[in-house]
This record gives C-alpha cells, structure tokens and sequence, in this order.
C-alpha cells in the first residue's frame, strides 16, 4: 500500500491510499498518466 498526503498550513486536509502490485513495486513511479486515472 502507498499513500500521500496534502497539507495546508502544517495541517493534513486530503490523503490517499492505493494497493499496489508486487509488479509495481518493482516498477518505481507510476508514468503520469497513470497517475492522472487516480484523480477523483
């Protein structure tokens, strides 16, 4: 599992959890546009 946080003014006010794969893993950064389908 990885996660990030978004802070503002030393406080947390978003944070998000994803299951990765052990492929993944492996893998490094996920490309931009990988990252782009996690947006809400």
């Amino acid at each position: 599992m990885v996660g990030s946080a978004l802070a503002v003014n030393e406080r947390v006010v978003h944070m998000a959890f994803f299951r990765i794969t052990e492929a993944e893993k492996a893998d490094g950064m996920a490309s931009t546009g990988r990252r782009r389908g996690f947006r809400v």
